[in-house]
């Protein structure tokens, strides 16, 4: 049966968050499960689980921190009794525990400091299936990256590693201009197509840990049918219970951040492209039914029934 859900409203978020209703609109996220009655007395009565509506990752970043969430949430009305049963969306870089036991789907999920109901969640990221190809011997590049490689220290060495490696057919362009932040300009469109290039003519995609933990390439790197390189330590991947991540992506170390070129190429050397299209294709099948946001509401579902139990 699907879960019922108590959706909290504007109102009630704006008490406990101190938003303004522009900042409600711009943080909403839809919920996921089935709310018959909204928020109202009898929905509270009957819910199996109570939705926060907002990215709880604009309370993080623009209304003070991971501690003022903390402090804002038991506040609401419907919490005493039911923390375990209040459901949320955390889309942030940080990885700061809130201390709450509320189940939080979070990108950024650190297996070092962890909130005990936290599931760690994908980026939301655009499809790119009509990159796809099984036949990995055409791509003109093995690996590619276009961003900015200065927001982690293991980014900028693995991306100089991969350029000081000439054996390696690499596409690497370094730009503070990410296009996500500038998307709908003409510069943002130019970016964009530039990185859509890159991924289409590469077999591996460089996806070490910027700001954050986990980052959109990894995923956008997946759900067009291509390798994401992982540089990420402590970053716990989503839904490993039904993804076999050792076998479809390549995880380096941060320490060896600086070897990554001579990982890479002699990975290459090991592998046929028959076995690295194989790869690819698992990522893009893994995406599309796991991680793609079409998926998220029976993800999340699934998720919170397992801790409901």
């Amino acid at each position: 049966m699907m879960l019922k859900a108590y959706v909290y409203s504007d109102k009630e978020i704006a008490i406990v968050s101190g938003f303004t209703q522009a900042q409600i609109d711009k943080a909403r996220v839809k919920c996921p499960f089935d709310s018959p009655h909204g928020n109202s007395p009898e929905a509270a009565a009957t819910a199996d689980v109570f939705w926060i509506p907002i990215d709880l990752g604009h309370w993080e970043a623009y209304h003070g921190g991971a501690r003022s969430i903390a402090a804002g949430l038991p506040k609401l009305s419907h919490w005493a009794g039911r923390e375990r049963r209040h459901v949320a969306y955390f889309c942030s870089d940080g990885a700061e525990p809130t201390g709450l036991p509320c189940i939080m789907f979070r990108q950024s999920f650190n297996r070092q400091r962890q909130d005990e109901n936290a599931v760690a969640w994908p980026y939301a990221v655009e499809d790119f299936g009509y990159l796809y190809t099984d036949d990995f011997s055409t791509l003109p590049y093995d690996v590619s990256f276009v961003g900015s490689k200065a927001s982690h220290k293991c980014r900028t060495e693995s991306f100089d590693s991969v350029a000081r490696t000439p054996e390696l057919k690499s596409f690497l362009d370094d730009s503070k201009m990410h296009w996500g932040s500038i998307e709908h300009t003409t510069i943002g469109d130019l970016r964009k197509q530039l990185f859509i290039d890159s991924m289409q003519d590469s077999a591996l995609v460089l996806a070490a840990r910027g700001g954050g933990l986990s980052c959109y390439r990894f995923f956008e790197a997946m759900s067009a049918g291509r390798v994401p390189v992982l540089l990420a330590d402590d970053w716990v991947l989503p839904n490993s219970d039904l993804i076999e991540w050792e076998n479809i992506i390549i995880q380096i170390p941060e320490c060896r951040a600086r070897e990554t070129g001579s990982i890479l190429l002699e990975f290459l050397r090991r592998i046929s492209d028959e076995e690295l299209a194989w790869m690819g294709k698992c990522c893009r099948t893994a995406w599309r039914e796991y991680l793609a946001p079409a998926q998220w509401p029976k993800m999340m579902e699934r998720c919170v029934k397992e801790r409901l139990k």
